[in-house]
């Protein structure tokens, strides 16, 4: 109140009413980072999640491990991996029991099998993410997760059924736990890291020990902790270590004959030494991995060079530090798998993550700069005919029949919104608009990733067996009571997943089952001997599936089943029988 008593005028609310245009704005602003962030989230779990079960498991890769883990909950045996009823120690089984457990809650399934290493990748985004917002705050963490997230060979490898992703994981919280645990002291990191090793020691071997070890060594030796090296030997750590790994091992060489050198020897020291038995990985040349890892990271490798050449805000002594053991972990395990004999395209994606701590952390800092123009995206849009191009030469590589979609509408349809994404990512990076720039560079994954699910579904057969079951069961249900492989299992390898039982070789000539061959006893029922076979491939009981026409371990049997001829055919696999098995709706093309 005045002096005389009165109502004083009210110029809080006068003010008040004079900041709401700003408030609004503000709250505008908000409205719009959380519907951005929310856009982000759902396109994330889209791409991870959605079409799953849509194409069916590879042969030879997915398929062999997804049977393996089938076997494992049908025969309730969880210690010794059994491939078609043989021993089968290329790996470690944690991938087997986490499908497992996906089977036991979804059913047999492509999509569950395919779930974990889903699961697996969006975790590891999680981290990276997690981590980066240590040291960059919420806007690095968005940009580092978005990065791996649709980095091309992270999200391509998180759709099949294999261990390059749940090893990533594993690895990655071991890496970054151990990275906080150097940074700050603190025990339960180091003991984390340790637990997440050994679940990678697991799911692939000693191999885990190399790619955490190695980064490990070169951020101790930098000697920026002082004394840090005196408390590796924690005793939880060790014991958590050994608890989780030890008793597979134990249990291993007490079940199996030549167990630990086979797993051990072999299988890790053989694969970097080239003496694996048996010698059937890739040998390269010492760069062999650097174009691998430039396509892993497409389409963020094509703002790489202007990241690194272009101005931004300088970093924090923290994201310094973080940047400088990003540079160890990718450039220690691209030395060791470069120097590895055998040499896998996905062996570098364990790198991934910190690849995408580095980018991400990179974009917040030039952000954070302000720039009212930023060439950062001006190459973008080359990624689209890099990509067109790609495709193209492995369509042709592999034989693919896909004339429907490489001249059809989807075809056409997906490098039209790439492009149309491509080109409005470098209007934006010019503009300054970075954060915007960065999302719309990141769903230029989502359209290429359902072109190759679209290409996949309408011609499996050049890569998976499983179009052929539906073939198979038509026959038994004319008769037929016996199906077996002829000469190798792996070109065929899907069929026993989707039939949902063992699928024996007759005339075995391939490499798959080497522990089994040079251990007797220890592939019951894998390998079918022709003497029990002709019987009942001379009453039409049974019949012969190959890759191909005419396959060379089906000489033998013509020369004792004369009537022996092709009874239907799928794409490049072919069902052969005697003419007593033709009846019944046996005849397919």
């Amino acid at each position: 109140m005045d002096d005389r008593g009165g109502a004083a005028p009210i110029t809080g609310g006068t003010r008040g009413r004079q900041m709401l245009p700003g408030r609004v704005l503000t709250d505008r602003r908000a409205l719009y980072r959380g519907l951005l962030l929310l856009a982000v989230v759902a396109m994330v779990v889209a791409l991870y999640l959605g079409g799953l079960g849509a194409y069916p498991l590879a042969n030879a890769t997915e398929s062999l491990y997804a049977e393996i883990a089938r076997e494992m909950l049908r025969t309730g045996h969880f210690i010794v991996p059994r491939l078609d009823g043989a021993v089968y120690l290329q790996k470690p089984p944690l991938l087997y029991w986490l499908a497992d457990v996906s089977f036991a809650a979804f059913g047999v399934g492509t999509a569950a099998a395919r779930l974990v290493c889903a699961l697996a990748g969006l975790a590891t985004i999680v981290v990276t993410g997690a981590m980066a917002r240590r040291f960059s705050g919420r806007r690095g963490a968005l940009y580092a997760a978005l990065t791996l997230a649709t980095s091309g060979g992270f999200l391509f490898t998180a759709h099949v059924f294999f261990f390059a992703t749940l090893l990533t994981l594993w690895t990655a919280i071991a890496l970054l736990a151990g990275y906080r645990w150097y940074e700050t002291g603190a025990r339960r990191a180091l003991r984390l890291a340790a637990l997440a090793l050994a679940l990678g020691v697991l799911t692939k071997g000693l191999v885990a020990l190399a790619i955490v070890g190695l980064p490990g060594i070169g951020l101790l030796a930098r000697g920026g902790r002082r004394g840090r090296w005196r408390e590796l030997p924690d005793p939880w750590a060790i014991g958590l270590f050994l608890g989780v790994t030890a008793p597979w091992f134990v249990l291993g060489a007490i079940h199996l004959p030549g167990f630990l050198h086979d797993v051990l020897w072999n299988e890790q020291f053989g694969r970097f030494f080239g003496t694996r038995v048996p010698d059937d990985y890739y040998h390269g040349p010492l760069y062999f991995y650097l174009p691998i890892l430039a396509a892993d990271l497409l389409p963020w490798v094509m703002i790489v060079p202007a990241l690194v050449l272009g101005r931004s805000s300088a970093p924090t002594p923290a994201q310094r530090r973080l940047g400088r053991f990003a540079w160890i972990w990718i450039l220690s395990n691209l030395v060791f798998f470069s120097l590895s004999a055998d040499k896998g395209n996905y062996y570098l994606v364990p790198v991934l993550p910190a690849a995408a701590l580095l980018l991400g952390m990179r974009l917040e800092r030039l952000e954070r700069s302000r720039p009212r123009r930023s060439p950062v995206y001006l190459l973008v849009p080359l990624t689209v005919p890099l990509v067109f191009l790609a495709l193209r030469a492995f369509i042709g590589d592999h034989g693919l029949q896909l004339g429907w979609i490489r001249g059809g509408g989807p075809w056409r349809a997906v490098w039209t919104v790439m492009g149309l994404l491509g080109s409005g990512a470098a209007v934006l990076g010019l503009r300054g608009r970075i954060r915007a720039g960065a999302v719309a560079l990141a769903a230029m994954m989502a359209p290429l990733l359902g072109l190759l699910i679209l290409a996949y579904r309408a011609d499996p057969a050049p890569f998976s067996a499983a179009p052929l079951a539906p073939l198979v069961r038509r026959m038994e249900a004319g008769g037929v009571a016996r199906v077996v492989a002829a000469g190798r299992y792996d070109p065929v390898s899907a069929l026993p997943f989707y039939l949902r039982r063992q699928v024996p070789v007759v005339g075995y000539d391939g490499a798959e089952f080497a522990y089994a061959r040079a251990h007797p006893g220890q592939g019951a029922g894998t390998f079918a001997h022709a003497g029990g076979l002709v019987p009942q491939l001379k009453r039409g009981r049974a019949v012969i599936v190959a890759r191909g026409s005419d396959p060379e371990a089906l000489g033998m049997l013509r020369q004792r089943v004369p009537a022996l001829q092709r009874l239907g055919s799928v794409g490049p696999y072919v069902v052969y029988g005697s003419r007593a098995g033709s009846r019944g709706g046996h005849r397919h093309s």
